[in-house]
């Protein structure tokens, strides 16, 4: 954890610089406004009638100028303005510096989002196959609000230490054995409480890990609404949130049980030693009325912040695990980071003869089979290759290694002469349109789903693209593109859902066409359309379908087929088909 703190205090001077210097100066100001302010009460108090002037207070600015002061009315007069004067302008100080010390707050707080949003966005595929997206949502909703209150405690705390210091000069000056005991007790009362701190500590990583588990559950409720429903299983949803809900009921009020704890015993304590401190000043020291008052005055403003940072600090054992949590996420998906570098930017990439994938071997953890291996494959530009085999057998890897979502263990990816390495990657998906298998849209119309894949599309392209995907019947719609679809595109069917993603993957005439079982929601005539308008393409672009059905894979140019990570065969269909003996012919017979 010391390295975590050290981490985020590095952190939060990074991000502030100078501000935190004028924050500091402005918490300054304020503080010696607040102490002159309270200085002014000894001239203020002994000028009332009928209060005894205490001579062992002696202020020398301040007793110079009232000295001169002959008429007490005038002195009282005086010190009123004064007083006023310094508190009017504390008051205002201390507005600007909270205004100032929030637009640091919010800053950093939003800075760190923005980081932690970019480094997802960012991250390779195999890192963020590895990560539960609900941990970055927790990082971003819980994890961040901690961080905002625990970075709000840490910059109040830093603003009143100016002032405490202050104020305990001044008491130091008026009684300096009374203050001296104050600040021995409160450094007693600040060592007893540092095991309840530790315990508080363990039991914020304990609430920030309960609720990253029951945010993952809900994700996976969510994900899976469909399934959940249909085998009737939501009371087992609802007793397992229940019972992380009820854990981190239960952490969170044991956590109070301690705060209140330290509260009872922190006020029980002041209380009695007020009246200890009164008893000994009156009986023992025989402490003026003056100086006694303006002691209790001072002491009453320094205890509670004394208190304040107490209960700061246990609060702050609930932003660290956030913290540590936060941190940790956003280094690992910036060491994850596949952005090419800048010099990459604008580079040229062109498909006109061929795709070579090269001895591709590829495993997603060490010590498991490969999904890939020693696999070698030519594509000339503008064919048609299918890709089959198995449940398993690797089909979908070849797909994300193609497309550069994963990079191989051993081999490269080249397009012509050019291989796809980090600094090609980003110019070569810009090439490619793809349509996986399960078919995501956005929350939105049936344009803004479209336009996602290309902002600078026409109407007139994107009636193109659907009538190029066979999806016809968005002309049916009673607002046409601009009508709605829902959530994840829950109002359409299956069907239609591929045939939107078939034509936001056409609207950017892609070099490279990928189909992931594209036609595996649809009926037998939208097939066919889909294939015929397919068909219209072929010799336009490179075409790479992943498919089962016979019917979608026949009029390839050629077709590969893959079992246990290792190309077994390849040819034409009716190469393929005739083969006694082969792969492809078993998958025939079974019908795939």
């Amino acid at each position: 954890m010391k390295a975590s703190t050290k981490k985020y205090f590095t952190r939060l001077w990074n991000f502030s610089g100078g501000r935190l210097a004028v924050l500091a100066a402005m918490a300054v100001l304020a503080a010696a406004l607040e102490g002159a302010a309270l200085l002014l009460l000894v001239p203020l108090f002994q000028s009332v009638k009928g209060v005894p002037v205490d001579q062992s207070i002696y202020i020398p600015l301040l007793g110079t100028l009232f000295d001169s002061i002959k008429n007490r009315d005038h002195v009282l007069l005086a010190a009123l303005g004064l007083f006023a004067l310094f508190s009017v302008a504390q008051e205002y100080v201390k507005r600007w510096s909270a205004v100032f010390s929030t637009g640091i707050k919010a800053g950093f707080v939003r800075e760190l989002g923005d980081n932690l949003y970019a480094a997802f966005a960012l991250a390779g595929w195999r890192a963020l196959l590895l990560r539960r997206k609900s941990d970055v949502a927790n990082a971003l909703s819980n994890e961040l609000k901690m961080i905002d209150m625990g970075t709000q405690i840490m910059i109040q705390l830093a603003e009143t230490v100016p002032m405490v210091l202050i104020q305990a000069g001044i008491c130091a000056f008026i009684s300096p054995l009374g203050t001296l005991g104050a600040v021995t007790v409160g450094g007693l009362f600040f060592a007893v409480m540092r095991p309840v701190n530790r315990k508080l500590g363990g039991l914020g990583e304990m609430m920030n890990s309960l609720m990253k588990d029951n945010l993952a559950d809900v994700f996976e409720h969510l994900n899976g609404i469909k399934e959940v429903k249909s085998y009737g299983a939501e009371r087992a949803h609802i007793a397992r949130f229940e019972e992380k809900n009820r854990g981190t009921q239960d952490n969170y009020v044991n956590f109070i049980k301690l705060f209140s704890g330290t509260s009872f015993i922190y006020n029980s304590a002041t209380m009695l030693l007020m009246a200890a401190f009164f008893f000994l000043a009156v009986t023992v020291f025989n402490i003026g009325i003056v100086k006694l008052i303006v002691i209790f005055i001072i002491f009453m403003r320094i205890w509670p912040v004394f208190y304040g940072y107490q209960v700061s600090m246990q609060m702050l054992m609930l932003m660290f695990p956030a913290w540590e949590s936060f941190s940790t996420a956003l280094d690992e998906l910036r060491a994850a980071r596949e952005e090419p570098p800048a010099a990459a930017d604008g580079r040229k990439l062109a498909l006109s003869r061929l795709i070579e994938l090269k001895n591709i071997s590829f495993a997603y953890e060490e010590g498991r089979a490969p999904a890939l291996c020693d696999i070698s494959l030519r594509i000339p530009a503008n064919t048609s290759l299918a890709v089959t085999g198995p449940s398993g057998s690797g089909k979908s890897t070849l797909v994300d290694i193609l497309i550069g979502l994963l990079h191989p263990d051993a081999g490269e990816v080249f397009v012509d002469d050019t291989a796809i390495d980090a600094q090609a990657i980003a110019c070569w998906r810009g090439m490619i349109g793809f349509v996986p298998q399960e078919t995501f849209l956005f929350r939105g119309t049936v344009r803004d789903n479209l336009l996602w894949s290309k902002p600078s599309a026409s109407e007139a392209e994107l009636w193109e693209a659907l009538d190029c995907a066979a999806a016809d019947f968005v002309r049916a719609m009673p607002k046409g593109l601009d009508s709605e679809l829902g959530d994840r595109g829950v109002r359409m069917s299956g069907g239609e859902r591929q045939r939107i993603a078939l034509a936001r993957a056409l609207l950017r005439k892609p070099a490279l066409l990928i189909l992931d079982e594209a036609t595996s929601s649809v009926d037998t005539e939208t097939e066919r359309r889909i294939c015929s308008a397919l068909e219209k393409l072929r010799g336009r672009m490179t075409i790479v379908t992943i498919a089962h059905r016979l019917s979608t894979i026949k009029t390839a140019d050629r077709i590969v087929v893959i079992e246990n990570g290792r190309l077994v065969e390849e040819g034409t269909f009716d190469e393929l088909a005739s083969r006694a003996g082969g792969r492809f012919a078993g998958l025939a017979g079974t019908g795939q």
